[in-house]
């Protein structure tokens, strides 16, 4: 094709692209962002180690701030093999580098990691302070309900009825037959992944949608099924029904907490407070919801009880526009906030130049903030009962600044 639009036009060969101009790209690009970190005051980085498919193991590192426009900004600064094992004074000392070459090191006060022991050790070396992931501790507190032994059963046997329509042919045919007979979504079964707690949750909500075309399927003579795959029980459909219901606003805060665009650090402590109430026992609960809650709650109750993170938890509650006005926030916060501030103005006003008698130039914000939705009575009190805390997650959540 370009040879016929323009013939004189010889495009560059592999070496050269590989050689010369992606490393050229890479270093303009590289020296960019270099100028763009110089100019920000405070830069918070996330970091995370992972293994390819291959089985090599790499970490990556991003950088997020607020650029002269007021626009935030997630940049990845390196993702670079790692090699030997992932000792916390290792990881430390990387991250340190990292700051180093980037020339940052003085301006990050805070590192968001996953909960991970060797992690602890690595930003002490690094001089940052811990904040645990609230996704991945989520998730580690579902992963307890997975524990439960009448629930593993459950599982089992809904995992084996799914593994059976993924890999027969006939079987998914017969499937999408009785959901069109029965006018239900033809949608597939959905397999869980046993380290994503949410991935198990919906493939128990999606079994749970299905379960009248899966029976119909499962019973129909053209289909040669094993005598171990066998249905489910009253019970056993009823604690589906049960984890699904306790464990919804689990799965709605661990998609939110995904956001990119917006910050997330005021959100925990509301969101934990929640969480840790609709997780408290009530009457007219079963066995199987009072054991799940006990799972999930007991290891939320130990999260973020560091007394320098709750309190830098408690000032991001305070400074968000979304979160101020909910009851985690004390006295004891704005006081801190207004001791800052005035030390901030005081050195401030310590320094005097010549400019100071000039007139200030109005500052144009590019992009105006939007109005805030206003919070229901109900929701703003605290006092809302667990038919509104799904909806007070989302609520939360919601308010993009």
């Amino acid at each position: 094709m370009i040879k016929a639009m323009e013939p004189r036009y010889q495009p560059p060969n592999r070496q050269k692209l590989s050689e010369q101009l992606i490393p050229a790209l890479f270093e303009n690009e590289k020296a960019k962002l270099f100028q763009e970190l110089q100019s920000t005051q405070a830069v918070s980085l996330t970091t995370d180690a992972w293994t390819s498919r291959s089985a090599e193991s790499y970490l990556t590192i991003t950088c997020h701030f607020v650029n002269k426009d007021w626009e935030m900004c997630s940049r990845i600064l390196q993702t670079e093999k790692f090699h030997g094992s992932h000792t916390g004074e290792r990881v430390g000392y990387e991250l340190k580098t990292c700051m180093t070459s980037w020339g940052i090191q003085n301006k990050v006060n805070v590192m968001t990691v996953d909960n991970a022991s060797n992690m602890t050790v690595a930003l002490e070396v690094a001089g940052a302070q811990k904040l645990g992931c609230l996704a991945h501790t989520l998730n580690l507190a579902s992963n307890k309900a997975m524990s439960i032994q009448s629930l593993q059963k459950v599982l089992a046997k809904v995992r084996s009825i799914v593994t059976f329509f993924h890999k027969s042919n006939i079987a998914t045919e017969m499937l999408k037959e009785k959901q069109l007979a029965l006018q239900l979504p033809q949608h597939k079964l959905i397999n869980d992944c046993k380290t994503r707690w949410n991935s198990t949750y919906q493939m128990i909500q999606r079994f749970l949608t299905q379960r009248p075309a899966v029976l119909a399927a499962l019973l129909d003579e053209r289909i040669k099924r094993s005598k171990t795959l066998s249905g489910m029980t009253d019970q056993e459909v009823q604690i589906c029904e049960d984890f699904v219901s306790v464990m919804e606003v689990m799965l709605t805060a661990t998609l939110v907490l995904c956001e990119e665009k917006t910050p997330t650090s005021g959100l925990i402590l509301p969101l934990l407070r929640k969480l840790l109430h609709h997780f408290e026992r009530k009457e007219g609960d079963s066995d199987f919801i009072l054991t799940l809650k006990n799972a999930v709650g007991q290891n939320l109750a130990t999260r973020y009880t560091d007394n320098n993170v709750r309190m830098f938890l408690e000032e991001s509650s305070a400074l968000d526009p979304r979160t101020k006005g909910k009851p985690c926030i004390q006295a004891e916060t704005w006081e801190r906030l207004e001791d800052k501030l005035s030390l901030m103005d005081f050195n401030v006003n310590s320094v005097k130049t010549e400019t100071d008698a000039r007139p200030v130039t109005p500052v144009n914000i590019p992009h105006p903030l939007p109005a805030l939705p206003n919070i229901p009575a109900h929701l703003e009190s605290g006092n809302s009962t667990d038919d509104d805390l799904d909806d007070e997650v989302k609520l939360i959540c919601n308010f993009h600044i």
